[in-house]
């Protein structure tokens, strides 16, 4: 009965261990370890457990796609999880008390990240109707609804900011938050545009640009905590900023090529002395309007970005080249077109997918990761009761048991 008593024990040891393993990496490592070690269980002692996996060295900055290929390493390391949850972190961030319950509250967190979506759309119906109709300067001389829905948007957002600042353990880590910096800012622009500068007469004489209407413009970024309700757009926007510098070394590329080729079309094309007022009296059907497209730096650029790359009008500028009768210059333009639309665009397009695949691994990764670490908890409490269980049987006195 020990030896099963033990067998039962081990099992349960290297299923937690399994669990709680950091990465992927050592989950196979540990496991083939494991069973080469159960193998030759009966020849001796088992040998050391493997050791920690080799660190590979990141990739150099000067790499093109070095933060794509840094973020495959990572996940192929195990690097530091993304969870995709704000839980631990606001347990150990906000305090027990009564505004701490509040904060650490879902409900809470969902009503105001709703409250930001109903003040991005107010927003914008102020914005409409501001367009279409002659609107005072000061708040309280306008629409009694715009006032009612702008003094609810300064109340809720001040009494939120509150409660987070309450909620706190320590108050002076508010400081380190960079979202409740960041919110804090917003709400005192708020609560100057709604509940002082009205009233201080700064507002007077400033029209429709005045700085009330510019700072009710910098709400929209609060949208900006929407990535933290929704982890998935976080994940696009670091897929998209692990591929950024590749993107940049491809767009810097792409103008390369065009300023190649501008440089051709404007040697063959050049208007000369002629003035665009004299192009705009021409025939649209006129050979001459070539002019109007290729006739400097500045118009062959335009239109190779325009009509070369992003294929807006390509027909219209495919035709003008052909009615000059040369084809070597159709021919050139043809393939620019196979360079910079089908393979430069396309290849930008395979960068963000190679980065967003990259950063869903990763993020898939940290949620296997949360969900091991939420069974840890009834795993060991498994094992604690089957070890107690077990003994109890093996005992001399098993009525004690019964």
């Amino acid at each position: 009965m020990p030896a099963q008593v033990d067998a039962v024990e081990t099992a349960l040891e290297r299923e937690l261990q399994r669990r709680a393993a950091p990465n992927v990496g050592q989950l196979y490592e540990a496991g083939d370890a494991r069973a080469k070690g159960s193998k030759s269980s009966a020849k001796g002692p088992p040998g050391p457990g493997p050791g920690p996996m080799p660190s590979v060295p990141p990739v150099t900055a000067g790499r093109m796609f070095g933060d794509i290929h840094n973020l495959k390493e990572e996940v192929a390391r195990g690097g530091k999880p993304e969870t995709g949850t704000l839980t631990v972190a606001l347990q150990k961030k906000f305090s027990d008390n009564f505004f701490g319950k509040i904060a650490k509250n879902k409900y809470f967190e969902g009503i105001t990240i709703c409250v930001i979506f109903l003040n991005a759309l107010a927003i914008g119906v102020d914005a409409d109707y501001s367009a279409r109709n002659e609107v005072p300067a000061n708040l309280y001389d306008g629409e009694v609804f715009f006032i009612v829905v702008e003094v609810f948007f300064a109340s809720y957002f001040t009494i939120e900011i509150l409660i987070r600042f309450l909620a706190y353990r320590q108050k002076l880590l508010c400081l380190r938050d960079g979202w409740f910096v960041f919110d804090t800012l917003l709400v005192l622009m708020m609560v100057w545009e709604t509940w002082i500068m009205p009233f201080v007469g700064l507002d007077s004489g400033l029209g429709q640009l005045s700085i009330l209407r510019l700072l009710r413009l910098l709400r929209i970024t609060r949208m900006a905590k929407l990535m933290r309700a929704f982890p998935q757009l976080m994940m696009i926007i670091k897929g998209i900023s692990a591929a950024a510098r590749a993107v940049g070394w491809t767009a810097v590329l792409l103008v390369i090529i065009s300023f190649t080729w501008s440089i051709l079309f404007t040697n063959e094309y050049h208007q000369g002395l002629i003035t665009d007022d004299e192009m705009k009296e021409w025939a649209d059907d006129d050979p001459r309007k070539i002019h109007e497209y290729f006739g400097g730096m500045d118009k062959s650029m335009l239109t190779l970005l325009i009509m070369g790359t992003i294929l807006d009008d390509v027909t219209e500028c495919a035709d003008i080249i052909h009615a000059q009768n040369n084809y070597w210059m159709l021919a050139a333009f043809i393939f620019y077109i196979l360079l910079n639309s089908f393979m430069m665009l396309n290849m930008l397009v395979g960068i963000l997918v190679e980065a967003m695949s990259s950063h869903r691994c990763k993020f898939s990764l940290g949620c296997r990761y949360s969900l091991m670490l939420c069974l840890d908890a009834s795993v060991l409490s498994l094992q604690v009761a089957l070890r107690v269980r077990l003994r109890c049987m093996s005992a001399p006195n098993r009525t004690f048991y019964r």
